[in-house]
């Protein structure tokens, strides 16, 4: 079902855009700020403009849903592209971004890439083949418990579905390391490279986690959303639970006890 054509496609359009905020990161950046809080730079749109315009181009018969854009098409195939994870910190100087592509199939992803521009790195995972870094094969921590010498990627905001402050004083009783680097997608990457044990976040909408899901179980790990269902991505999610598979369930715990609801979340649809 995936080829060299989607792949090498894949991989030119997170080297493309990779470029793209290269060029334009640095201080004092412009930004508007959307209803949920969250900003959106002039970069945003370019890099979403440049996907959209490629797939129509290459797989007219494929859809589209990228995170400025939104849905284009739905089809059987589904490119689900967010041009930069990482906004935020992208638009105040600070180098924790990531653009993230996958296709999915039935809701289900057959190819991920990330591409971390400004350590230049690239992780691709293709369903059942395996997940890749410089042509070497990624692997997930052996770290078996949450405990000292463990990694936490985590973060919210107000406007999320889930407030985790509790959460994350659970992890920190349990002489955890939280880290928030305003990007689920860069924190996941580092779960499928062996760095951190986890990435927590409790985001719905499936442009966050499509990528994240082959290249991290394609490494070894587990995704799930909060509830520890397996997320179809042509859907929004009920958060985004990205491990190395061991902790996976003593975190799932944890989320299932202090993940608190948000009563004033509102969720907007994607399909």
């Amino acid at each position: 079902m995936i080829n060299d054509k989607h792949i090498s496609f894949a991989l030119k359009l997170s080297e493309d855009a990779g470029k793209i905020m290269i060029n334009n990161f640095k201080l004092g950046m412009k930004k508007e700020w959307k209803e949920d809080g969250s900003p959106v730079t002039k970069t945003d749109i370019e890099i979403d403009n440049m996907v959209v315009q490629r797939v129509h181009d290459l797989f007219p018969d494929h859809g589209i849903l990228a995170e400025e854009s939104g849905l284009d098409k739905v089809k059987e195939y589904l490119w689900v592209c967010d041009p930069i994870d990482g906004t935020r910190p992208f638009s105040i100087g600070m180098p924790t971004f990531a653009f993230s592509i996958a296709l999915v199939h039935g809701g289900v992803p057959l190819l991920g890439v990330v591409c971390d521009p400004v350590l230049g790195r690239t992780f691709l995972g293709i369903k059942d083949r395996g997940a890749f870094y410089e042509n070497n094969k990624l692997k997930v921590s052996s770290q078996k418990r949450l405990e000292k010498g463990a990694v936490v990627g985590i973060g919210s905001t107000k406007s999320m579905k889930y407030n985790i402050q509790e959460l994350s004083n659970q992890l920190y009783e349990k002489n955890v390391s939280r880290i928030s680097v305003g990007s689920s997608t860069y924190t996941g990457m580092l779960v499928a490279a062996g760095e951190f044990v986890a990435s927590i976040y409790p985001i719905t909408k499936p442009w966050d986690t499509a990528a994240l899901k082959v290249i991290v179980e394609e490494a070894g790990g587990r995704v799930t959303d909060f509830k520890g269902n397996n997320p179809m991505f042509n859907k929004n999610m009920d958060g985004s639970l990205v491990t190395n598979g061991f902790v996976h369930d003593e975190i799932l715990d944890l989320v299932q006890k202090f993940a608190e609801p948000n009563p004033n979340f509102k969720e907007s649809l994607v399909l």
